[in-house]
């Protein structure tokens, strides 16, 4: 089974940053793909760059394709900026300005200030955002009452949604109504009431009051 490919954060301006540039052209280009690699096991070392020293120079030597040599300008030069940091072991200094997500405490760090080839980027990641779910519909709730908010909307709209509850508890629940929002299902009852109202405290719908109409309509032809 194939390895996890892992990635860490490096600047988008690392090659345009000076000290880079000044390594670069005392070392070689070399240098650059070293402090890279120095970069990736510190990453995933929490910052540190374990092991013994010499066996760490050989094996990113191997790694990168390097001399020794090259590989030890590359750590001295690093201690010279302070990019690397001995406290006591062997570290990079600004590990927390690469890693800003991770929980600091559980990056063992010091106090020095040390500059940085540029301020660090992070790897781009997919947009992962999920639609939020449609609430399903359900029955008026047992014991339905008149929630804080709605009594808020009531009072902002001169209407006292008491008076009008029971009316609307027993309309739904003879129909069955569903409903993904009862609060919302109720102030539009009330704004039917404010509308449509009887005068007896009772909100009618649209078809109650068109049922209403109508039979006002046929008394009068009687």
């Amino acid at each position: 089974m194939p390895r996890i490919k892992r990635w860490f954060p490096v600047s988008h301006d690392i090659n345009s940053d000076p000290e880079v540039w000044t390594m670069r052209r005392e070392i070689g280009e070399k240098s650059l793909s070293i402090w890279l690699e120095m970069l990736s096991i510190s990453d995933r070392n929490e910052s540190e760059l374990p092991g013994d020293y010499q066996a760490l120079v050989r094996s990113i030597a191997g790694k990168c394709q390097a001399t020794v040599r090259t590989v030890s300008a590359v750590f001295e030069f690093a201690k010279t900026r302070l990019w690397v940091i001995s406290q006591p072991t062997l570290r990079v200094s600004n590990y927390s300005k690469y890693h800003v997500s991770r929980d600091a405490n559980q990056i063992p760090r010091g106090k020095q200030s040390a500059s940085l080839p540029s301020e660090p980027s992070y790897p781009s990641e997919p947009n992962l955002i999920k639609k939020e779910k449609k609430k399903s519909k359900s029955q008026l709730p047992d014991g339905f009452a008149v929630s804080e908010a709605v009594t808020k909307w009531g009072a902002e709209n001169g209407i006292d949604p008491t008076q009008h509850l029971e009316a609307f508890r027993d309309h739904h629940t003879a129909k069955a109504s569903l409903f993904a929002d009862w609060d919302a299902a109720f102030r539009t009852w009330l704004r039917n009431s404010k509308r449509f109202g009887n005068g007896n405290g009772k909100a009618e719908t649209k078809e109650d009051h068109l049922k209403e109409k109508t039979a006002r309509i046929l008394r009068q032809g009687l």
